[in-house]
């Protein structure tokens, strides 16, 4: 009887806790656009636009950003930079990025390397807070100012917001590694995804 009064007593606690952490959660995220609202209140002047893989909108609005004078030029996470810069067609050059975590570390490369001081990264507007969270990490200490923005559209289904929930954490735990041990972050990444390179 004790053992089933604790065992509900358990339950029911943690409960409360993932309640109060999802809660606190699409607290923070509301603040970053989760719900629909941009990261920032508008696009900041940048030195190059990143778009992030995914949907179409973004490619879409990452060229309307540049229309409207708010960057240069467009970074695809898509396309490798130094491949694209060595003379090959950007079609040829595919990045191989499986995750924003590995955009987030190509990305830190590649600007770096060219001592870009802004960048404003573009992604879907259930994904800012994640992608703000991973390139704030990877970015530390590069002296480069990053800031999202999302195409405008409808706010996210559950199906996408329950997703970034549970990617949150791997996510932020990968991005530290990738940050502090890049050759590592690339051991784990191989044995997880189950390839092997000689």
């Amino acid at each position: 009887m004790l053992y089933i009064t604790v065992r509900s007593r358990l339950k029911q606690a943690g409960l409360l806790l993932g309640i109060s952490l999802l809660c606190t959660m699409l607290g923070i995220a509301a603040r970053y656009s989760l719900l629909g609202a941009r990261v920032e209140p508008g696009p900041l002047p940048s030195d190059v636009i990143v778009v992030l893989a995914g949907e179409p909108t973004r490619d879409r609005y990452a060229t309307a950003l540049v229309a409207q004078g708010v960057a240069p030029r467009v970074l695809s996470t898509l396309v490798d930079p130094q491949c694209v810069r060595a003379g090959r067609l950007p079609q040829v050059c595919a990045s191989g990025v499986r995750s924003t975590v590995d955009e987030a570390l190509l990305m830190h490369t590649e600007l770096a390397a060219e001592r870009v001081q802004q960048v404003t990264v573009v992604t879907s507007n259930y994904h800012t807070l994640r992608a703000a969270v991973i390139f704030r990490i990877v970015f530390i200490g590069s002296g480069i100012q990053v800031s999202m923005v999302a195409p405008p559209g409808p706010p996210p289904d559950s199906r996408n917001i329950i997703s970034e929930v549970k990617k949150f954490f791997p996510s932020v735990g990968a991005a530290i590694i990738g940050r502090l041990s890049p050759a590592l972050y690339q051991r784990i990444a191989q044995q997880f995804r189950g390839e092997t390179r000689l």
